[in-house]
């Protein structure tokens, strides 16, 4: 075992999706902190376990070619970012890696992943911001920002780089806004205080800004003069809500949402579709990505005439809408009401007469398609981080879809579940991976399955 505090040679093999270099140092499996492969560095040993080490460096001896210099002040204590000290084509063929190692690890090896594809914009492509809100114990004086890597710390920050200048704009009104009226925040460590997090959406295409306050309690003391001094700071603004969330625990939005002022809805356009997009419903962070990974989707969903699709997680409707046209047979079964009142809408304002959206778990899918006649099913799911559950896939299998097409932004659980596919007969095409989250560990990914014989 290594020695905490002692100082040892190393060099950084690899990284981590957290950002951290990987090296062996007498053959244990060392993390360091701000480590890039190439790196030749004296480390210091913070932490030890059985089989790992955690270190930062004391020294850097040697400079990796990957290495670049960081352009963000914050970026060693927020922990937004976990990699603004790699250059981004590395970052690109890590992220990759990462897709790489998921599938070796399940055993599937002869899977191939293509080069990560990004848009080449890596900062202000987010759409949507939650800032916590907090107080510095010290001067007393209101924290904005981003949690701190791996800590409930709250990282002062003015600019985000990955959030639209208009984030930034919203926020320092609120800062404002904050001081001048003495509106308490919330401190964690007693309970008490009502402004909790900021949460904000923005239309790029549109210019729609929504602003979301979460506080723990019923109102705010003013409401009238808050929304008047927002909207006078920040006319770009559509709508302002407040969000209930009275509860101590890590989820940061409750169910109990108050419209304040104008839409609780945002618009926006992807892949040449206009869609509105509520306050809790899902849609990708970085739309110009989406619109390149929805049309990679597309292609391997290769829909013909008389096809019936079958759009899981659905949301808003945003991935069925993006590769079909109008006289597919469009079927969209998303867990979430509200994301379904905005799919039907949109289907509405896209022209898709014919579409039907289904406010359901993803295993009663099946109860669209009883009579589906000769026409060929397609089925594309995109779930959270976690996956399917075997279930689902189980129950996609039953159905005999003629393609699925699997859009992940978990590496792992995207692994697992092309082996729980192959147990019921389909097998896995390439992978194609997209950076939606340029300067984070998170990359996406899209994948064609299909019966063995295709493959075979």
């Amino acid at each position: 075992m290594l020695e905490k505090g002692k100082i040892y040679r190393a060099e950084v093999i690899d990284v981590n999706n957290l950002g951290d270099g990987i090296a062996k140092i007498d053959g244990i499996a060392t993390f360091i902190k701000g480590g890039v492969t190439g790196d030749i560095a004296d480390v210091k040993i913070i932490k030890t376990a059985k089989s790992y080490a955690v270190a930062m460096i004391d020294k850097l001896i040697q400079a990796s070619d990957h290495r670049c210099e960081n352009d963000c002040p914050v970026f060693k204590r927020c922990g937004g970012c976990v990699s603004r000290h790699i250059e981004y084509n590395f970052e690109l063929e890590l992220k990759r890696g990462y897709v790489v190692g998921a599938l070796k690890r399940a055993g599937l090896d002869n899977i191939t992943v293509h080069k990560t594809v990004g848009t080449g914009v890596t900062e202000g492509y987010r759409n949507k911001a939650q800032y916590p809100v907090g107080l510095d114990k010290k001067t007393g004086k209101v924290k904005i920002g981003f949690y701190a890597g791996r800590t409930h710390e709250i990282a002062d920050i003015d600019e985000c780089k990955l959030a639209p200048s208009v984030f930034t704009e919203v926020v320092s009104a609120l800062r404002e806004y904050i001081h001048k009226s003495g509106v308490s925040v919330y401190d964690e460590e007693n309970g008490q205080g009502c402004i909790l997090h900021i949460y904000l959406r923005h239309g790029e295409i549109s210019g729609d800004v929504m602003l979301c306050l979460v506080i723990n309690g019923d109102k705010l003391t003013d409401e009238t003069e808050f929304c008047a001094y927002m909207r006078e700071k920040c006319p770009v603004l559509t709508g302002i809500l407040l969000n209930i969330n009275k509860k101590n625990t890590n989820v940061i939005l409750s169910d109990n949402y108050r419209l304040l002022w104008g839409k609780d809805y945002i618009t926006d356009t992807l892949c040449g579709r206009d869609f509105r997009i509520s306050k809790s419903a899902f849609y990708q962070v970085n739309r110009r990505a989406a619109e390149l990974l929805y049309t990679k989707a597309g292609e391997l969903a290769a829909l013909e005439k008389g096809d019936i699709l079958v759009d899981l997680y659905s949301g808003v409707g945003t991935v069925g809408m993006s590769i079909a046209d109008r006289k597919t047979k469009l079927y969209g079964v998303e867990i979430v009401a509200e994301a379904i009142e905005n799919a039907r809408t949109n289907a509405e304002i896209n022209g898709f007469e014919s579409a039907k959206f289904l406010a359901a778990d993803a295993a009663h899918f099946d109860s669209f398609i009883k009579d589906r006649g000769d026409g060929r099913l397609i089925v594309v799911v995109d779930p959270p981080r976690k996956g399917l559950d075997a279930s689902v896939v189980r129950d996609i299998a039953e159905n005999s879809p003629d393609r699925v097409v699997y859009i992940s932004c978990n590496p792992d659980t995207l692994a697992r579940d092309i082996v729980e596919f192959k147990k019921h007969g389909y097998g896995a095409g390439d992978v194609y991976t997209y950076d939606l989250f340029p300067r984070t560990g998170h990359v996406e990914s899209v994948v064609l399955l299909t019966r063995y014989n295709e493959f075979s």
